[in-house]
């Protein structure tokens, strides 16, 4: 073997170290050494040492230099001139792979790379990885974050592009009232794009975000780009009951489309996070408002700077709406409170797409509450209906995309219609099956209602396969949602009478249906697997098709259905990860089961989505959506037990409380008599009685719920009952009422923990404050609890009551003023203009608020951060806190913190408990909400 050598000796480099460096992997048998070696077996058995299988999962034997050892060579080879390229040299036949044709255009370009826009994401992705690799070796590389940038939006894109493979046509209406809706001056619309399954919603979709995001994709002259967030409700990066979720993922997606402001961004993020520690589930700490700003006004910074540099609003698309109606009314008005806040703002536009447009509040089963009649209007609301093609465009289609003999579009379109999808599955059975096809088409499709059309062509496609073993596990195969090699061979293989002895002919049936690109999508929201040596995503039938075609399935297999059930159900017993199991609880739910309930995790959601999985009996349906906290549907709530009803009625009127829609919260609570008295409902009533500002009401509702609890022998159903009377007696200034409240709960807390006892005590010192005692027992009892390590611990989630303490014992502890700075914030709740800092008039304060904190950002120091913060509380005061405001305050509360960590100045520590002092004042004595 003829060994190639350096020109110039390379000191300290071992030379197959440095030819192993440049290469991805390499066939130990075949490596050339950078330089000549006398003992080759011994070098090689140096280089192992710091070497590793470059898949371990591959039977190839071939290797790859471990990821420190390749740093540190390829750092070393980069100061010897000219040392990576005549490393490289030595193996001139070197992997074919895109990581590898990437280290080779930087090491030979010295850097130096062509344009980037046209590269493909899985070129980019090699890209950075090569950069990454080969930072501090060439001088002059790709920007990491230009890269990874250029990649995020690759990625976002993908999907589009994917859609449009096969071309366009039509939708010249639609089109163009997008494009109209998304340049238009007028604000405070949301624009709803809704159609049934299989119109073309999604193609049309991709088409319009790829014209106004990246016309160059479409061979158009590129032109300044509207900056976009889409949000695909039916992935598991978004939760539809939270909607913080939806605006961290926008704040990921905008940061990564502008480097500018990722500064800007990352503050957000902090800000999303401090609004997410104090969403609690509500009970007696947080049943006042505590005034933070909603999402969507968080949200406001980012999208008006992006706005202010191109002169285009954000656009933000939501899609597959249908998964946020399935998590119930409680939840779509949320993620609607989200949507308007951002639509009433000129720098954005808000698309939402889906089966059905939203239900707008006072209609389609949403009430509405008098803070949201007239900003919801109807005429801040529009709406285009998609449906089927029009003949002509029908024709087009069939002629220009699907490319089928001008003889046979005519009958087809009287076979199928024109929806799209039908038109492109009998496009696919023309093409297998030759254009005699289509009279036996119109036969078929005669004999079945409408909407099953497409799954009577999904099922002819199935059909034809010409893989025979493949053909018998296909069509069965749709019970299953998750297809891997080892589904193929322990879930169908059985069941579906096909032979699968070993991994090798799983994998080969594997690759075969990943080929059938008209059935089968790659699922990249799961974890890649291996399949014959190589990394592969798991396969998903098209969601739409499946459920046609199911429905038939179950009818005319219902043996083999169950056996597969029963199969899978099996298989997955064994899993260990979440993805697994949450399979195996899918099957047995299918499959008419209730699963165990230690079997359930609540990591197990992501991929359990009751509105993409329709086929569950209504039994198995109700006992998963009390599982994830959603709303049953009209249907499964009206057959519930009064359990089920009592449990999703719970759950329904935490959200509305969470969302300050009380009346709607007790229009749910009273739909049915008979509660038990441990029922979770009599605390949720009175909350929403106190939420709602019927104080008397609620007085006299706690009064007959105690002594109805202690009648029944539920001494900590009482304990709760007293505790929320307590508040409400404060909240009228019955302060002294409200100690000897407090005294009655203290003789029923014999069972309650810890922490629940310092909601008492911490009671007890406000309502004493009030009165102008000083109760040293009860400080003295709270401080003991405060000092325990876990009381602090279960402080960090339950922000309202870190605040009550803070405020009454900070002045003693001021390491939990530092722990409610960096959690809570300060200066952010709302309070009515009386209570100001400073009596100054709004627009005043507003500019000096903005002055001061832009100066407080730069100087920092401690007298600047108080003003600035009393100056924002001005400017909050009778108006409520902006996104901006938020930030800022948000920044500055972590600064304070920062400080006080370092030196716990006991001026500042007393100014900032007179702080949220005023704060509880304003909650716990029902200050109103705007």
């Amino acid at each position: 073997m003829m060994e190639a050598a350096l020109t110039q000796p390379l000191p300290q480099i071992p030379p197959f170290k440095a030819a192993a460096a440049v290469l991805t992997s390499f066939d130990l048998a075949a490596l050339h050494p950078a330089q000549y070696v006398e003992d080759r077996d011994d070098a090689l058995v140096d280089l192992l040492i710091d070497c590793e299988p470059a898949d371990k999962f591959s039977t190839a034997q071939r290797w790859q230099l471990a990821e420190v050892a390749r740093r540190q060579v390829l750092f070393q080879l980069g100061r010897h001139p000219d040392g990576l390229r005549q490393a490289l040299a030595a193996n001139p036949d070197r992997p074919d792979d895109p990581v590898q044709r990437a280290m080779d255009e930087l090491i030979l370009g010295e850097g130096e790379i062509g344009h980037l826009n046209q590269r493909s994401l899985e070129e980019l992705l090699a890209l950075a990885r090569a950069v990454d690799w080969l930072q501090g070796a060439v001088f002059a590389l790709p920007a990491r974050d230009d890269l990874l940038r250029r990649i995020e939006m690759k990625r976002l894109l993908k999907p589009f592009q994917r859609l449009l493979e096969r071309g366009f046509v039509g939708r010249a209406d639609e089109l163009a009232a997008l494009h109209d809706y998304v340049r238009s001056k007028k604000t405070s619309s949301i624009l709803c794009l809704h159609g049934p399954g299989g119109v073309g919603k999604s193609t049309l979709m991709a088409r319009f975000v790829l014209e106004v995001v990246a016309p160059e994709l479409l061979g158009r002259r590129a032109s300044q780009p509207f900056s976009f967030v889409y949000l695909d409700a039916d992935r598991t990066v978004v939760d539809p009951k939270d909607p913080a979720s939806f605006a961290r993922e926008a704040v990921r997606q905008l940061a990564a489309q502008d480097k500018d402001i990722r500064d800007l961004a990352e503050g957000v993020q902090r800000g999303l996070v401090n609004i997410a520690s104090r969403a609690e589930t509500v009970n007696l700490e947080s049943a006042g408002f505590d005034g933070a700003p909603a999402v969507g006004q968080l949200l406001l910074p980012l999208v008006n700077a992006l706005f202010t540099r191109s002169g285009r609003p954000v656009l933000f698309i939501v899609d597959t709406w249908e998964e946020v109606q399935a998590a119930g009314a409680s939840s779509e008005e949320a993620i609607l409170d989200l949507l308007f806040d951002l639509a009433a703002n000129p720098s954005v536009r808000v698309i939402c797409a889906g089966r059905a447009p939203p239900r707008m509040p006072g209609a389609n089963g949403i009430p509405a509450s008098r803070a949201r009649v007239s900003r919801w209007g109807f005429d801040e609301y529009r709406q285009i209906s998609i449906d089927s093609f029009d003949e002509p465009t029908a024709r087009a289609y069939l002629e220009g995309v699907a490319r089928l003999p001008a003889q046979a579009v005519e009958p087809v379109i009287k076979a199928v219609g024109t929806a799209p999808l039908s038109l492109a599955l009998a496009a696919r059975v023309i093409e297998r099956e030759g254009i005699d096809a289509t009279t036996d088409l119109a036969l078929l499709v005669a004999k079945v209602k409408s909407e099953q059309v497409q799954g009577q062509l999904f099922t002819r496609l199935l059909g034809h396969i010409h893989d025979a073993d493949l053909q018998k596990l296909a069509q069965p195969g749709l019970v299953v949602r998750r297809i891997t090699p080892d589904v193929i061979r322990h879930v169908l293989a059985g069941p579906c009478e096909v032979d699968v002895p070993d991994d090798k002919r799983a994998d080969t049936l594997f690759l075969k249906l990943v080929d059938e690109t008209a059935l089968v999508e790659t699922d990249e929201d799961d974890e890649q697997i291996d399949v014959a040596g190589s990394r592969r995503w798991p396969l998903r039938y098209r969601a739409d098709l499946r459920q046609m075609a199911l429905q038939d399935l179950r009818r005319a297999m219902p043996e083999q259905v169950a056996a597969i059930h029963a199969a899978a159900i099996v298989y997955c017993g064994d899993e260990t990860a979440p993805r697994g199991r949450a399979e195996g609880i899918y099957h047995r739910l299918a499959s008419g089961d209730i699963p165990p309930d230690d079997l359930w995790t609540p990591e197990m959601a992501r991929w359990l989505r009751p509105g993409s999985m329709p086929e569950l009996p209504a039994r198995g349906r109700a006992w998963l959506l009390q599982r994830l906290g959603q709303s049953l549907d009209e249907v499964t709530r009206a057959a519930a037990d009064f359990e089920a009803w009592e449990r999703d009625t719970a759950e329904q009127a935490r959200i509305y409380l969470g969302n300050r829609a009380s009346a709607e919260a007790l229009r749910l609570i009273r739909q049915r008599p008979g509660r038990g008295p441990t029922s979770p409902l009599w605390l949720l009533e009175a909350q929403a009685l106190v939420q709602g500002g019927m104080h008397i009401e609620a007085e006299a509702f706690l009064s007959k719920a105690a002594e109805m609890a202690i009648e029944q022998g539920e001494p900590g159903q009482c304990y709760s009952f007293l505790l929320l009377l307590a508040d409400v007696q404060g909240r009228q200034h019955k302060f002294e009422m409200a100690l000897k409240t407090l005294g009655r709960a203290g003789k029923v807390s014999a069972g309650v923990d810890a922490i629940e006892h310092l909601r008492c005590l911490l009671a007890e010192l406000r309502m004493s404050r009030k009165l102008r005692r000083y109760d040293a027992d009860s400080e003295a009892a709270a401080l003991a609890i405060l000092d325990r390590p876990a009381t602090q611990r279960l402080l960090e989630r339950r922000p309202a009551l870190l605040r009550e303490a803070v405020a009454e014992l900070g002045n003693e502890r001021p390491e939990i003023v530092i722990q409610a700075l960096r959690i809570l914030g300060i200066g952010q709740v709302y309070l009515p203009s009386s209570w100001a800092p400073f009596r100054l008039p709004a627009w005043l304060a507003r500019l000096l608020a903005r002055i001061v904190g832009w100066l407080g950002a730069k100087l920092l120091g401690e007298a600047s951060v108080m003003l600035t913060i009393d100056l924002l509380r001005t400017m909050i005061a009778g108006v409520g806190p902006s996104g901006e405001s938020s930030l800022t305050l948000t920044q500055l509360g972590i600064h304070l913190a920062d400080r006080l960590r370092r030196n716990a100045n006991p001026a500042i520590i007393k100014w900032c408990v007179r702080v949220y002092r005023t704060e509880l004042d304003a909650i716990t004595l029902g200050v109103e909400s705007r």
